[in-house]
């Protein structure tokens, strides 16, 4: 049976308002939560880092009003646990080349430096290592050798590890050692 032409229209209609009120729900979270990255001197780099960190909340705050669950291995949690990780390593990566203070330092291990030089915490380099874990299973080969699935619960504290270091380096930038 052909559905009518009005149907179609009324169906395709509750689409467009159902998405609309899916999209202001994401936009309406994600306003109280946005970080500056300004100690990032890289005003191009800093942009991105802003667009980046946008995006990863705008997708979290969607996997939230879809309900997706728990245990669900999505799509949408591998987009978070890529732009998290991302970064995280954009942020390393400028510090270093850009801050005095640090720039002197050439380290293979910019996340261990930063914990040798208290900026961070041993916790939060933890953290930050398992997110890059986690992050690394985008490559087939890893993922076809570990076989590790982007699960929600990979997601439990990410954006707060996102925070927490831009706060250490901010703070470290403002009362350097």
């Amino acid at each position: 049976m052909k559905p009518k032409k009005n149907q179609i229209f009324i169906g395709e209609k509750n689409k467009r308002k159902i998405a609309k009120e899916i999209i202001n729900d994401c936009h309406s979270e994600l306003e109280s939560n946005l970080l500056s990255f300004e100690f990032i001197t890289e005003k191009t780099l800093q942009r991105y880092l802003i667009k980046t960190y946008k995006e990863a909340c705008f997708v979290s705050s969607l996997t939230k009003v879809l309900h997706i669950n728990f245990s669900d291995s999505h799509p949408l949690n591998e987009i978070q646990i890529i732009h998290y990780g991302a970064i995280c390593e954009a942020i390393l990566g400028s510090i270093f080349k850009t801050n005095s203070a640090l720039s002197q330092y050439k380290p293979k291990d910019k996340i261990g430096k930063l914990v040798e030089l208290g900026i961070i915490s041993t916790n939060l380099e933890n953290d930050i290592r398992t997110l890059w874990d986690i992050r690394n299973n985008i490559h087939l080969h890893k993922a076809k050798d570990t076989n590790e699935k982007f699960f929600k619960k990979h997601l439990t504290n990410k954006k707060d590890i996102i925070v927490e270091l831009c706060e250490s380096i901010e703070s470290y930038f403002n009362n350097p050692i």
